[in-house]
């Protein structure tokens, strides 16, 4: 995955086959993250925002909802297939919000890993089976990582 062209209005990145196609998985799995995983405290230290904490999972949901039919919009419009490979285009002006879709996509496939940490990933790495679960969960943290780097490292260096 590289940045293939930048302008004042867009991005595109050039992806292996394989990468489009492991990101294109992952993307199709959006919300990654447990809804359940997100709270504002333990219930048991704080019973009084039980309520609250309601709340904000029924608006995550709403807003999840949102970037799912946005992101089904965008997965049908901005893959280019370019000789062997595929061109990714991404407007300037989404590019915060993907960036919040690939952060939901890599903390959830973190946490569906089991929170490992950099020695931990590589030894998962090192007995998984291509085509597994896990195997596509580790491949999506790296790959939402590249991907994370890229689009800020751009915006870093068109400022």
């Amino acid at each position: 995955m590289k940045v293939h062209e930048r302008s004042e209005k867009e991005l595109s990145l050039l992806l292996h086959r394989g990468e489009a196609l492991l990101l294109l998985g992952a993307f199709h799995e959006y919300p990654m993250m447990p809804n359940e995983k997100r709270s504002l405290a333990r219930k048991e230290d704080y019973p009084q925002l039980v309520e609250a904490e309601e709340f904000l999972r029924s608006s995550i949901r709403e807003h999840e909802e949102g970037n799912r039919g946005r992101l089904r919009t965008w997965l049908g419009a901005g893959w280019v297939p370019h000789q062997t490979d595929v061109l990714l285009r991404i407007a300037l002006e989404d590019r915060d919000w993907i960036l919040q879709v690939l952060n939901d996509l890599h903390v959830g496939s973190w946490h569906e890993l089991g929170c490992p940490d950099f020695e931990e990933q590589k030894r998962i790495l090192s007995r998984t089976k291509p085509g597994s679960d896990e195997f596509r969960r580790l491949f999506t943290l790296f790959l939402t990582m590249e991907m994370q780097a890229l689009l800020l490292d751009a915006s870093l260096s068109s400022s």
